[in-house]
């Protein structure tokens, strides 16, 4: 449910915490009305679980998935922003500059479920490897496709986009295992 909350004197903070698990996806909006008694500019911040800035937004900068809009009235908005960790979240909020005023908040988690069932099977002839996937989300925008080799880190080697359930890896070595 949505909250309201007055911010004054202007350095005044507020914040919320919500329980988040990694890869829910999260929007949040600070909307502020601009009137005689109203002129703050909202300023947005999400910090993770051990206390550090996640993403913000305010009327200057802004970070991942994060978007400003002036006018009347003023938001301030983190849209479909995938959480990075699990724990409790807190949502900072306050004004940019000396404004102070009303504002109301709201929050909208979204469960995330990764993919299941991943399986490899080689292409015959080929030095080519399908992958094979469950989709067990609606909300995802792609999915990207990571490989190693033995001994080496995660390579970033391609992404597809949603609803997708099959990728082919035709760049491989022979005589070399890969993970995916």
């Amino acid at each position: 449910d949505p909250k309201t909350a007055y911010i004054s004197p202007s350095d005044d903070t507020d914040e919320y915490t919500f329980s988040g698990n990694k890869h829910y996806k999260v929007t949040i909006s600070m909307v502020a009305p601009r009137d005689a008694e109203n002129n703050m500019e909202p300023w947005l911040v999400l910090l993770d679980p051990d206390g550090n800035v996640e993403t913000f937004v305010h009327p200057n900068d802004r970070s991942t998935n994060a978007y400003y809009q002036g006018g009347n009235p003023q938001k301030a908005s983190i849209e479909n922003y995938h959480l990075t960790k699990t724990g409790a979240y807190t949502i900072r909020t306050k004004a940019y500059g000396s404004g102070t005023g009303r504002y109301t908040l709201a929050l909208t988690v979204t469960p995330f479920d990764m993919p299941e069932n991943l399986s490899v099977s080689t292409v015959a002839g080929k030095p080519h490897a399908l992958l094979t996937w469950e989709d067990k989300t609606d909300s995802e925008e792609s999915f990207k496709i990571e490989r190693k080799k033995d001994g080496g880190g995660w390579t970033h080697i391609d992404e597809v986009t949603a609803n997708t359930t099959t990728y082919t890896d035709t760049t491989l070595a022979g005589d070399t295992s890969y993970w995916y």
